[in-house]
């Protein structure tokens, strides 16, 4: 998939994200009356959290359509919400509550998009320039079975435990 149409998506999910986290935020800071550094801080913490499941479901199966790690994923997008929560209690003092998660969240994406594309769903071998999966083309990798595991190869037209002319 070109890059352009790759950041275009990541855009595209990343604006959902967004609707969902300030959405959530809004709210809660409406129905808590929230004031205080420590309350905007939680509140974004917990409506990033929300969108962060969000775009790991989109992320793996519609931007970057390739395995994740789970793990990396988990430690990319927790720095980047823990970025987007600071810089939200920081702007929080100075600027309404949308927009002081609006700033938080440009942070989060920044931080997001170098994550994800460059260690969390970066291809296996660096120098891979092929389809990822789900792309036409693509095809699993050879001695792995459905879920990933390694299956041995019988050789061409066998079976495992099968011999020829018998």
């Amino acid at each position: 998939m070109p890059e352009l149409l790759r950041f275009l998506r990541f855009a595209t999910a990343g604006l959902l994200n967004t609707l969902t986290d300030v959405g959530l935020y809004t709210v809660g800071s409406a129905w808590l009356d929230a004031s205080g550094a420590g309350t905007h801080a939680w509140l974004a913490l917990l409506s990033g959290g929300s969108a962060m499941v969000q775009s790991f479901l989109l992320q793996r199966g519609w931007v970057f359509r390739s395995e994740a790690r789970p793990l990396r994923f988990l430690l990319v997008s927790g720095t980047a919400l823990l970025a987007g929560a600071v810089a939200t209690a920081s702007l929080a003092d100075v600027l309404a509550p949308p927009a002081a998660r609006l700033g938080g969240a440009a942070l989060t994406a920044l931080v997001d998009w170098w994550g994800y594309r460059r260690w969390v769903f970066a291809a296996e071998d660096e120098g891979a320039t092929g389809p990822r999966r789900g792309e036409p083309g693509a095809a699993r990798r050879p001695g792995r079975g459905a879920a990933g595991f390694s299956v041995p190869s019988a050789g061409r037209g066998e079976r495992p435990g099968c011999r020829r002319g018998r």
